[in-house]
C-alpha cells in the first residue's frame, strides 16, 4: 500500500521533535518509530522527557493506524515519557485532530497540550523539568515545515 503522511523527526537533549503532514497509516507510522529509534534509546529515560509536535493538513488516523499510535504512545509512557506539545497548522479540521489525538494521549495518562505558537508550547514543557535547547528546537520548527502539500525543510 505505501506510506501515507510525510515526516521528520530529531532530538533536542531530552525533548524529541516531530514535524509532519497526514493523513497517516499503519506503514508510515511503523517506519516513523523506526527512524526515531535512536533518537528514543540517546533519551535519559530516568530523567524527565517530552515530546513537541508540528502537525500540518489533516494529520488524522484510521482505526488501525490509531490503535498503533496508541500502543506506541503507552509504551513511550512507560519509558517515561512526561509531556507532550502540539501545534496543528494548515488544517481544516483542527478540532477533530485534537480530538482524535487527545483519546491516545489521556490513556497513556501523559500530559498533553495544543498551542498556536511555538513560544507558548516551548514555554509549557519548561514547566515539567524538560530539558531542550531552545534555539535547536526553533531551528527545527523553523526548517522542517510543510507548506500546501510540499515539505519545506533542510532535513
Amino acid at each position: 500500500m505505501g506510506e501515507h503522511g510525510q515526516y521528520v523527526s530529531s532530538r533536542s537533549q531530552q525533548l524529541m521533535l516531530f514535524s509532519g503532514r497526514g493523513p497517516w497509516n499503519d506503514e508510515a507510522l511503523t517506519s516513523g518509530t523506526k527512524s526515531t529509534q535512536a533518537d528514543l534509546q540517546a533519551i535519559v529515560h530516568n530523567r524527565p522527557w517530552g515530546q513537541i509536535g508540528f502537525l500540518y493538513g489533516e494529520s488524522l488516523m484510521p482505526p488501525t493506524a490509531f490503535k498503533l499510535f496508541s500502543d506506541i504512545i503507552s509504551l513511550r509512557q512507560q519509558m517515561g515519557l512526561k509531556a507532550i506539545a502540539i501545534m496543528i497548522q494548515d488544517s481544516d479540521i483542527i478540532t477533530t485532530i485534537k480530538t482524535q489525538l487527545k483519546v491516545a494521549y489521556n490513556k497513556a495518562g501523559i500530559e498533553s497540550e495544543f498551542f498556536n505558537d511555538f513560544d507558548s508550547a516551548t514555554k509549557w514543557l519548561s514547566q515539567f523539568d524538560i530539558e531542550f535547547n531552545l534555539a535547536e528546537v526553533n531551528n527545527f520548527y523553523l526548517s522542517n515545515q510543510f507548506i500546501g502539500n510540499q515539505f519545506i525543510g533542510n532535513q
